[in-house]
């Protein structure tokens, strides 16, 4: 029986210094996504086109944790720090708060920062994205970096999407409560020059469809009904007599009528084995002889 006694004393020991974090265990944390949502976000062979002399709205919306996997990264978003460097300029983006939930899965952090485009034109940008992951101590934990571009139009058209009559070129999330979406595209500049305007539909990482917007300079339209309730991105696009590659102009966030996002536990996993080795402890440690 003291065998027994002693076995429980040590689960309690061992119950308590994990429920209390201070037996050291080592953890790592991999998110499976992590940069959400940026703007610009073309690529190289498609830069997001923006007007020179304007100023946008620089944005960063970072997942922060994960509902599925129950991954939830350290800090808060007024302890980390995110950056964007372009063409050698590097910007410090403000953090806004949080977003949640998002695909009824991710929470996420969202970062902007307004800047002005200078006012050359046909000047292609590279955004060098960093993001520095630190906790409440502020000790950095971790850091990420992705790159974008951006170009100042030059003879090329330009314009402005709409959704619901909303603009659509910056707006980071639309919610909607009726799944059929009034899309809009208006030039602003050779809209002549214009062959056709488009707007693709994707979910999950997939394109769920592909939306011909019809029309002539200066306005093409078009309708699509969302195939059901969750997290779309529509990314909106025009070709036009000059070049061979799209124009990417919008690349925006609509939710229909999205679930809440489970709340992350109040313990860590280790935390909730050691209260359970506390109470077996105890059971053992206090259990009389027959």
């Amino acid at each position: 029986m003291r065998a027994m006694q002693i076995v429980g004393a040590v689960l309690i020991v061992i119950g308590l210094l994990l429920a209390f974090n201070v037996l050291p265990m080592a953890t790592v944390i991999f998110p499976e996504k992590f940069w959400y949502k940026l703007y610009p976000d073309g690529t190289s062979g498609s830069p997001t086109l923006i007007s020179p002399g304007s100023t946008i709205t620089l944005t960063a919306q970072l997942v922060y944790f994960d509902a599925e996997l129950n991954i939830e990264l350290p800090g808060t978003y007024l302890t980390w720090i995110v950056q964007v460097n372009i063409n050698g300029q590097t910007v410090t983006l403000d953090g806004k708060g949080v977003i949640s939930p998002v695909e009824s899965r991710y929470a996420t952090f969202l970062f902007e920062k307004q800047w002005t485009v200078p006012s050359g034109v046909g000047v292609v940008y590279t955004l060098t994205w960093t993001a520095i992951v630190r906790d409440n101590n502020g000790n950095e934990v971790g850091r990420a970096t992705t790159t974008t571009y951006a170009k100042t139009a030059d003879i090329e058209p330009d314009g402005v999407f709409y959704i619901n009559d909303k603009d659509a070129s910056q707006t980071t999330t639309h919610i909607v409560l009726d799944p059929t979406l009034n899309l809009k595209f208006t030039a602003t500049k050779n809209g002549d020059k214009i062959s056709s305007v488009y707007v693709e539909v994707w979910a999950g990482g997939s394109k769920v469809a592909t939306v011909t917007l019809t029309g002539a300079n200066p306005t093409w339209t078009a309708s699509y009904t969302l195939p059901g309730p969750g997290t779309y991105t529509l990314k909106g696009y025009y070709t036009w007599t000059g070049s061979s590659t799209p124009i990417q102009k919008m690349s925006i966030i609509a939710t229909w009528e999205q679930g809440e996002i489970p709340t992350p536990l109040p313990f860590s996993i280790k935390q909730m084995v050691g209260v359970g080795l506390v109470v077996i402890g105890a059971v053992l440690a206090l259990k009389k002889r027959w």
